[in-house]
């Protein structure tokens, strides 16, 4: 097991975290990050597991201003057409599950889904599933007020998260 060893910004509420690290092949790491209320996402970063700490600001990331400010992310590992792709879940401004797919080998990105329209949508968790899909967890809210327990087996939603045109298995 690696240590890994950061300096955090000390005060009452974070305002500097990495929300969250899924560890990748030879020392690499997909991480996510927030810093005073922007968000940024690492789909293949090195991180130090000794040594000094270090700022988490100066592994910089991919800016994502349509997150929620210091938007929980989720990050797992999962096959699409038989490829592993790293995906981040988070919560838009809008109201919406946002999801983006990363190749965990050179860290490109591959493609995103948004789920949700006109009922706001807050995510809880990801799962891959047996048959090559993902089940996504989460809350709804009816009239913006009344929350709901959502969760949906997505098969034809990965279909856009990979490197080429061809179909998807199993969809039709």
């Amino acid at each position: 097991m690696q240590t890994i060893h950061l300096l955090f910004c000390k005060a009452t509420r974070p305002t500097v975290v990495i929300s969250q690290l899924y560890s990748l092949n030879g020392g690499k790491f997909a991480a996510a990050r927030f810093n005073f209320g922007d968000n940024y996402i690492m789909p293949q970063t090195a991180l130090p597991t000794s040594g000094a700490p270090t700022s988490i600001v100066d592994y910089g990331g991919l800016n994502f201003p349509e997150l929620i400010p210091d938007a929980p992310v989720t990050i797992i590992n999962t096959q699409i057409n038989a490829t592993d792709r790293i995906i981040f879940g988070s919560n838009t401004r809008g109201k919406q599950i946002a999801l983006f797919g990363y190749n965990p080998t050179d860290g490109t990105f591959i493609g995103s889904k948004y789920i949700g329209f006109s009922n706001s949508f807050e995510l809880a968790s990801l799962t891959p599933t047996t048959d090559k899909g993902l089940l996504v967890l989460g809350t709804t809210y009816i009239a913006g007020r009344f929350p709901g327990s959502a969760f949906s087996s997505y098969r034809q939603m990965l279909s856009g998260i990979h490197s080429n045109n061809a179909e998807y298995p199993g969809e039709g």
